[in-house]
């Protein structure tokens, strides 16, 4: 590769470094230009669509509009120029939150804003809910069997003894039941 070569490249490098460090000395952080999302400004009917976007991003204004319009900063810190019909600016970085005000420079009636809310840190992701664990149905108290009240072995019927007679195994004569002597 001849010698100019390397210095091109040098100047690309130099350039994107410097462009760079321009981009983070604005506020920008690496990850704010990471999540940074393009959006548009519509410019139709003589007027500016409403815009709020997240600090880090870039906008576009798009002229639908059958005349040329402007969108330019009312404090210069932005301008893009004149936008033929069916045009489109270049894309505009707003790293710091604020509102800013802006108009068209031909058309002084015509004024827009675009609103940037600071960048929020990504979230940490948190740890998933632990899952309860299942409450047991309810169970029915246990049933017990029916008790069944003892029986009481059957009682003899009590022997009555009679005044008149006496029991047929003791029915003996009278003689008997003396003693002698």
């Amino acid at each position: 590769m001849s010698d100019r070569g390397h210095a091109g490249y040098r100047m690309a490098l130099r350039t994107a470094g410097s462009l760079l460090g321009l981009v983070l000395a604005l506020g920008a952080s690496p990850a704010m230009l990471a999540a940074a999302a393009s959006r548009t400004v519509t410019i139709q009917s003589f007027a500016f669509t409403p815009l709020t976007i997240t600090a880090g991003d870039t906008v576009t204004w798009q002229n639908r509009d059958d005349t040329t319009h402007t969108a330019t900063s009312d404090t210069n810190g932005f301008d893009t120029g004149q936008l033929a019909p069916g045009t489109s600016s270049r894309a505009i970085p707003f790293s710091v939150a604020g509102t800013f005000a802006y108009h068209c420079s031909i058309h002084p009636t015509m004024h827009g804003s675009i609103i940037v809310r600071a960048a929020t840190a990504a979230p940490t992701p948190t740890a998933p809910p632990s899952t309860p664990r299942p409450t047991p149905a309810p169970t029915s108290p246990p049933t017990t069997p029916p008790t069944v009240p003892p029986t009481a072995p059957p009682t003899p019927s009590p022997v009555v003894a009679s005044a008149s007679s006496p029991p047929w195994w003791c029915r003996r004569s009278s003689a008997a039941l003396t003693t002698r002597g």
